[in-house]
């Protein structure tokens, strides 16, 4: 199974697999299946703005399940309406939800790894249309419709663990304030993730949040790797596809 994190092309992806330099891998690996996962607090930027690139990452053709996950029982409206919306980009791929911290289920596991989802005799025709020249490697994708910048902040000692969290949970006050007052101006941070360590803690540990929905997930990394907090952060001058 690969495993590809953050903003994507699938079909780069794809094609990367395709057509692998090597060719007793290129002779061995078959893209059986795609899935994207989204998380439904972070979908739209706005209640009318996507944010970069999900609509690219559901396409028609090129995903078979969408796993979708902040799903909320409590506020079931506003998740219908999401879901709806994701299936009007794909009516073709199955959509998976995932309530809380659930794992997926068995059915759901045998979706996604199905054996020959990817190769569906309706789907190639709409892989050509919404991405010409693919397979001969011609494909350039759009550039995403806000600038996406990279910042890669490195630590030379441990963190604070309370302090640092609650600064992270800050980070849902502020933003939430920029969605209303200063929508899509520069400087707004949609993703924080990374590896650390705290000064009271002899663990590494792997951060993810999303200021927008305050999701924080904090857990315990077995491999020591070098100290990196990486920022994700729109300006104008954001979970996942999974292949087999």
């Amino acid at each position: 199974m690969v495993i590809v994190s953050a903003y994507v092309e699938v079909p780069e992806v794809v094609a990367a697999i395709v057509h692998h330099p090597d060719k007793l891998v290129r002779q061995s690996c078959h893209v059986s299946s795609v899935s994207t996962c989204i998380d439904l607090r972070n979908l739209f930027i706005s209640n009318q703005t996507c944010f970069p690139k999900i609509i690219e990452q559901c396409s028609e053709g090129w995903v078979n399940n969408i796993i979708v996950t902040g799903c909320n029982p409590s506020k079931q409206k506003g998740k219908d309406e999401r879901i709806s919306f994701l299936r009007t980009l794909n009516p073709s791929c199955s959509i998976i939800e995932v309530v809380g911290n659930n794992y997926v289920d068995k059915d759901s596991i045998e979706e996604i790894c199905a054996v020959d989802a990817f190769s569906e005799s309706t789907l190639p025709i709409s892989r050509h249309l919404t991405a010409p020249g693919w397979y001969s490697l011609k494909y350039k994708p759009n550039p995403p419709f806000i600038p996406i910048t990279y910042l890669t902040v490195s630590f030379s000692g441990d963190l604070c663990k309370a302090r640092f969290m609650s600064h992270l949970k800050s980070l849902h006050q502020k933003e939430g304030r920029v969605y209303v007052d200063r929508l899509m101006m520069s400087g707004s941070i949609f993703y924080v993730g990374g590896r650390t360590k705290f000064s009271d803690d002899n663990n590494l540990y792997t951060l993810e949040c999303t200021p927008r929905s305050e999701a924080i997930s904090l857990n315990i990394f077995n491999k020591p790797l070098l100290l990196v907090v990486r920022i994700v952060s729109f300006s104008l001058g954001t979970r996942s596809l999974k292949s087999r």
